[in-house]
């Protein structure tokens, strides 16, 4: 399913991400086109290798996952980005 977040600007909508969901909670893989804080050649410098299931996959580094949730308004990401903070002290 592809799903997109639409922020809307002197009342017209604008796209600002779109991203595709893979499977459903809690095994759901969210692709996204981009993501706040964090640039593209950043994430993929420090992407780690992990499995999903068989499949050999790449995931954010830890350090660009905090930018990125510290860099968003949503309160989750907040929240979020103190617990992954807690678990590294």
């Amino acid at each position: 399913m592809k799903s997109y977040l639409i922020e809307f600007r002197q009342n017209k909508p604008e796209i600002l991400h779109s991203f595709i969901d893979l499977g459903m909670e809690p095994l759901r893989v969210d692709r996204m086109n981009r993501m706040d804080g964090v640039s593209y050649e950043e994430a993929n410098k420090e992407r780690v290798t992990g499995r999903y299931g068989k499949a050999s996959v790449f995931f954010i580094g830890k350090a660009q996952l905090l930018k990125n949730k510290r860099s968003t308004s949503r309160p989750q990401d907040k929240n979020d980005a103190e617990k992954l903070t807690e678990e590294t002290d």
